[in-house]
């Protein structure tokens, strides 16, 4: 398959693709993979730099092996070109068809610049990006800047082990994380970098709330790697997903996580059930089986009762946002290009087969969902829009006893679970300054209220996404919060990642939302092929707000 799949690209490079392209916003930090467009997206000078399109460069592909680096390789070349017409070449690190891995010079010009790769003789029309002094991104293990960051915990005797949910890091421990885009050096960009300390001001921040500082500089392993290396406090959260955010300069990072628990055994999660059977080096297979109900704010309002299911064989470089939420008080975010890459790297995990329908019985009878293209099952249970002069459809979701079940498929077995549901009044949220936000500014933190008084609830769900359609660029944020404290403020640092929202016809493309979140207290099943199923409830409260 490789064998063909590259002959094929390499008689497209020739008939139709002779001279190279870069893809429209194809440049971006090759750490966080943040969409051009978005606060933080520019490249800074002495970073790592990934350029995506076609017929870029060789096949197979060509690594550069050793130093000093060179500004060819594999007959590639990548210039850049300021608005005074200062012009130097990058320096290539990786070279393929489809994309470019490139150290920007120190010395580069700022603002906005020209950039063109020229091989074998031919010369790209140039793109335009933006390159700022600093802005950093985390490396993750799932390679796209989502999820657990590549993190190195370090032992009382100095030795690291890499951080994951089954070798977690202790409160108090110094860990080291690697990114690019601190900033430029004084010495050459080509050569192994020197250590030191550069002259930026950088702020890390764990679960919201900065941590010691003890190096920020370039890796000496290499050329154009940052390294961070930091303190954990002593009263640092546990949990297997830890937001982890870095501000250099004006920016924030891309938002990653880190696994913490105090005992130094696997890591225990409140609000994540999932989290503890993926704990180990073999794949496993979990699902989940969601009755949700959500009310949006609209005049009039709407209420529609849904189902929802999927079934994944993963491991511990699982990462899903409503499966990997950040610790309760914290925030984590996520950003996307619009009809691109989708929140979550989809080589960590595969869709398995569990049936062609997830069945929901209740007091209101039976209903069913299908098996989507995506692999994943969606079904409306009842409620919604009215049709002009009629009632809406009636809610499903009332008191009493709920059976989820399925037949099985070609990876999955049947399964039957089954929860006993209160009055709605015991699991909905009243959500008490929903009306009082008009607009949600980005640059002061956005203050959230409800009812705290029923015990049942356990943690709330802040979610918030805002696009700019224009750019094709948006983002999402997801807060957690113990359900009894009735209020939370969304911190600057998660709402000044996303971008400001676009109007069409009169509409913003924000939402805020408040959901509950009942995973970790619902019941758990097991099947033939499946490790562990959660089925669950969960109530939200949604509607437009535009980010400024």
């Amino acid at each position: 398959m490789k064998a063909s799949r590259a002959a094929l690209l390499a008689v497209f490079a020739v008939s139709a693709w002779a001279r190279p392209w870069i893809a429209p916003n194809g440049i971006v930090n090759a750490a966080n993979f943040k969409p051009a467009g978005l606060p933080g997206s520019a490249i800074a000078r002495g970073s790592i730099f990934s350029l995506f399109g076609v017929a870029l460069g060789p096949l197979p592909t060509a690594i550069a092996s050793s130093f000093p680096l060179s500004s060819t390789l594999a007959g590639v070349s990548v210039r850049v070109a300021g608005s005074d017409g200062t012009a130097m070449n990058a320096i290539p690190l990786y070279v393929s068809y489809d994309q470019i891995n490139a150290i920007l010079p120190s010395d580069a010009p700022l603002g906005r610049v020209g950039v063109t790769v020229s091989y074998q003789n031919e010369l790209s029309d140039p793109t335009l990006v933006d390159v700022v002094e600093s802005s950093f991104g985390l490396i993750t293990r799932s390679s796209d800047g989502k999820g657990q960051a590549v993190i190195q915990n370090i032992s009382a005797s100095g030795d690291p082990t890499l951080n994951s949910l089954s070798a977690p890091a202790r409160p108090g421990e110094v860990l080291v994380a690697y990114g690019t885009g601190l900033g430029a050096i004084s010495a050459a960009d080509n050569e192994l970098a020197p250590s030191g300390d550069l002259n930026v001001p950088v702020e890390i921040f764990v679960a919201g709330k900065p941590v010691v500082k003890l190096y920020a500089g370039r890796s000496s392993c290499c050329a154009g790697l940052d390294q961070l290396n930091f303190q954990l406090p002593a009263d640092a959260p546990e949990g297997c997903y830890v937001p982890l955010t870095v501000k250099a300069g004006a920016y924030y990072s891309n938002y990653a996580t880190i696994a913490i628990s105090s005992t130094g055994a696997a890591c225990q999660d409140p609000v994540n059930p999932l989290a503890r059977v993926l704990v180990g080096s073999a794949p496993r297979v979990v699902g989940a089986v969601a009755l949700s109900r959500t009310q949006f704010a609209l005049n009039p309002p709407i209420t529609v009762d849904s189902t929802s299911a999927f079934f994944l064989r993963t491991g511990e470089a699982f990462f899903h946002p409503e499966f990997s939420l950040p610790t309760p008080g914290s925030c984590t975010v996520l950003t996307f290009r619009s009809g691109g890459a989708p929140f979550v790297n989809l080589s960590h995990f595969a869709n398995q087969d569990a049936g062609a329908v997830v069945r929901v019985a209740g007091p209101g009878g039976e209903k069913t969902s299908s098996r989507e293209f995506s692999g994943s099952y969606f079904g409306n249970l009842g409620g919604g829009l009215a049709p002009p002069g009629q009632l809406p459809p009636a809610l499903f979701l009332a008191s009493g006893r709920y059976v989820a079940s399925g037949s099985g498929g070609a990876n999955v077995g049947p399964f039957s679970a089954s929860l006993d549901l209160p009055a709605s009044s015991a699991w909905t949220l009243d959500w008490t300054n929903r009306d009082q936000i008009a607009v949600a500014d980005r640059a002061q933190p956005l203050p959230l209220t409800w009812d705290p008084r029923n015990p049942g609830r356990g943690f709330i769900l802040i979610t918030g996404t805002s696009a700019d359609t224009a750019l094709g660029v948006g983002g999402a944020f997801y807060c957690v919060v113990a359900a009894s404290l009735g209020s939370f403020q969304v911190p600057v640092a998660a709402l000044s990642s996303l971008p400001s929202s676009s109007v069409q016809s009169g509409v913003p493309a924000g939402t805020l939302q408040l959901g509950t979140v009942s995973y970790a207290s619902g019941p758990t099943f097991t099947a033939n092929g499946l490790n562990m199923g959660v089925l669950a409830v969960r109530s939200s409260i949604s509607r437009v707000v535009p980010y400024r």
